[in-house]
């Protein structure tokens, strides 16, 4: 291709490009005109809610196994890239221009591999532990990317290899490592390294041995050292900096509660995360564990299920689908906000002091609207299915009023997207009020 065709492709895009930022913003401007309804309640009431109300919409019986079944077909998230925004309070949700480490090599022999501790979190190789005074450039909290351009997914796999090898190394961010966290009472420096830490200050724990804890600095993770196992310290938790634990993305079928998910995953990792779901079937090809899925046996999901730990859960094909809490605990103890788009269901479980949800009911507009909106896609769909989309989404507005937060119409992604970041700033920046006992301090003046 001549440099000129170049230059023509180029001129094109940047005219596409500013058509679709005048689309953008007429659409904006029709929607304020028009006076949308998109309203946050102002204060909850201080509701009682039982953590095992998923018994309403759930019944197990020991010699049938499940006797009723809420089904929600799990389909895979479509890659989509996230949009440039031009909101600075927006892109403030971003941490420091350094929160992507660079990722190094290591060369050595698979014989030195006893000199580190490494386990397996987040279906990622990190090293916890690294013998004292060794010569290798690896520190506790490196996630092994690669192993000579190869993707291992298990100690005993890394452990098996002979000769030269080649580590693809990279820093593990804060929630990439175990939510360990600890404040120290006193301050200490290693005399066998430039390693110290203040009193007050906040360390992750990767390991622990007889003796003395392998720990890193929150605010520094490159920083990694060993303190005394006998150090006065308290655990703490990593909270997450909106005040919630959940973002609940609920709304009626093909709304766009998937895509905005994602756009949000790919927009701030460092903030936004959401649970891996379990299934009992059997991986497929080029799956692997942790990342699509949690392979379990169907036995332990009915086991989750009959303890009351799976926040939701479907059959599909006769395979169980579903979402743990334990996942969902992980990612809110890790600091991050995880973002589920559920059925409207599981709202009852997820409304407690555990996971603080802020309930998004994402839908379409008006019926007339939403016909001529339809026109624009690549599959349109019947009014008939508009219609049963607008009367599910009154469904949900009634049925689970006391718990959603904010309604959002969702003519445009990107604009809905930009929309639901805003108000995630706002929750950021602005006082909140939640029921009184999702708060420790709610007895306090009883």
């Amino acid at each position: 291709m001549s440099e000129e065709e170049l230059n023509q492709l180029r001129a094109n895009a940047d005219s596409l490009a500013g058509c679709l930022h005048s689309l953008l913003q007429k659409i904006e401007t029709m929607e304020k005109g028009k006076g949308e309804k998109e309203q946050r309640s102002g204060a909850e009431s201080p509701l009682t809610i039982q953590t095992d109300a998923q018994e309403s919409i759930k019944e197990i019986r020991s010699d049938e196994g499940v006797k009723r079944i809420i089904t929600r077909k799990i389909v895979k998230t479509r890659s989509i890239h996230a949009v440039t925004l031009d909101s600075s309070s927006l892109l403030s949700l971003h941490h420091s221009p350094n929160h992507h480490p660079v990722a190094r090599e290591v060369t050595m022999q698979a014989k030195q591999l006893q000199l580190l501790k490494v386990a397996v979190y987040q279906s990622r190789l990190i090293v916890i532990g690294v013998e004292p005074r060794t010569a290798l450039d690896i520190a506790a909290g490196d996630i092994i990317r690669e192993v000579d351009g190869r993707v291992l997914f298990s100690d005993s796999q890394l452990r098996a290899l002979n000769g030269q090898i080649t580590l693809t190394l990279q820093p593990a961010q804060v929630y990439e490592a175990p939510p360990n966290f600890y404040r120290l009472f006193q301050a200490y420096e290693d005399r066998d390294s430039t390693f110290s830490v203040k009193g007050g200050e906040v360390v992750q724990v990767l390991s622990e041995g007889k003796e003395v804890l392998n720990v890193r600095s929150v605010t520094d993770p490159s920083a990694v050292g060993r303190i005394p196992m006998a150090i006065e310290r308290e655990r703490v938790t990593m909270v997450s900096p909106f005040g919630r634990g959940v973002v609940a993305l609920v709304g009626a079928s093909a709304v766009g509660r998937r895509t905005i998910k994602t756009l949000m995953l790919q927009y701030a990792p460092q903030l936004f995360a959401t649970a891996v779901p379990v299934t009992s079937r059997e991986p497929k090809p080029g799956e692997q564990e942790g990342r699509e899925y949690h392979f379990w046996r169907k036995e332990n999901i009915l086991e989750k299920i009959r303890d009351h730990e799976m926040i939701e859960w479907g059959d599909l094909d006769n395979q169980l689908y579903g979402t743990w809490a334990g996942e969902v605990k992980d990612v809110v103890e890790s600091g991050r906000l995880c973002i589920l788009d559920c059925a409207p269901q599981a709202l009852p479980y997820l409304y407690n002091s555990s996971f603080k949800p802020f309930v998004v009911h994402i839908r379409a507009p008006e019926l007339e609207e939403a016909v001529q909106l339809e026109q624009l896609r690549p599959k349109i769909r019947s009014k008939e299915e508009l219609e049963k989309s607008e009367k599910d989404a009154e469904h949900i507005a009634t049925t689970y009023a006391k718990y959603i937060h904010l309604t959002l119409v969702n003519r445009n992604t990107d604009v809905t997207f930009k929309k639901l970041l805003s108000a995630l700033e706002d929750l950021r920046s602005n006082s909140q009020y939640m029921p009184a006992n999702w708060s420790d301090l709610s007895s306090a003046g009883s």
